[in-house]
């Protein structure tokens, strides 16, 4: 749905949609596009470990474990995140 609403959005505002973001492009096969995508969140996934300071990471994994409470915020979208979060860390004893 999201991908028909972009290009109905671009052929309204006539922006070529040949090429889509990721290099999905309307030509491809679902195939190819599901290809399109696993590549490209595998090359997110690298590149964030390639990122990861280590340290920073165990420092912060101890100072959840140690907190008695955690706050979190989240805005639009990013609320259901948020609340998955809330439910996961729930199951877990943290408030």
């Amino acid at each position: 749905m999201a991908l028909v609403s972009e290009l109905s959005r671009r052929d309204h505002l006539g922006i070529p949609g040949s090429e889509l973001d990721g290099g999905i492009t309307i030509q491809d096969s679902p195939q190819e596009v599901i290809r399109k995508i696993s590549q490209a969140d595998a090359r997110a996934i690298q590149s964030t470990a390639e990122r990861l300071d280590v340290a920073n990471f165990l420092a912060t994994v101890d100072a959840w474990e140690k907190a008695e409470k955690i706050g979190l915020i989240g805005v639009a979208s990013s609320g259901y995140v948020v609340m998955d979060l809330q439910l996961k860390l729930n199951r877990l004893g943290k408030n």
